[in-house]
């Protein structure tokens, strides 16, 4: 049996109202962004024992940003396709709305300076 005494109320006042509705705010515009991301195309190149993919898989995932993983070690066909579009030969390459941001390094520092944002805003 629940006692009567033992329940706590919180009096409604504006700083409560004021508080959640901001909560409430903040939370609506992170799932915004978040389904505006993942409209966003983005291609990766990987392989299977490449720390680096692994890494730049989990940078995208962050963001909210799904991708479409590309394995080369899997499909040769799929390395030569990799290699015309890059003119580089190591793994992960990242495309976003077709645009080639690089390897790991390169989505980082897109990310750091705020260009990632800026190209995935443009895109969505």
């Amino acid at each position: 049996m629940l006692d009567a005494a033992a329940l706590h109320y919180e009096p409604i006042t504006l700083v409560n109202v004021l508080a959640a509705s901001t909560w409430l705010i903040i939370r609506v515009r992170r799932q915004r962004t978040h389904e505006s991301f993942a409209m966003v195309n983005v291609e990766i190149y990987t392989s299977a024992m490449c720390a680096y993919c692994v890494a730049a898989k989990n940078l995208l995932k962050q963001k909210g940003l799904d991708y479409s993983e590309i394995r080369i070690d899997v499909d040769p066909a799929r390395r030569e396709e990799m290699l015309k579009r890059t003119q580089r030969r190591t793994v992960p390459q990242i495309f976003i709305a077709g645009q080639h941001i690089g390897g790991f390094d390169d989505l980082v520092a897109a990310d750091r300076d705020g260009q990632l944002a800026q190209l995935i805003a443009g895109a969505a």
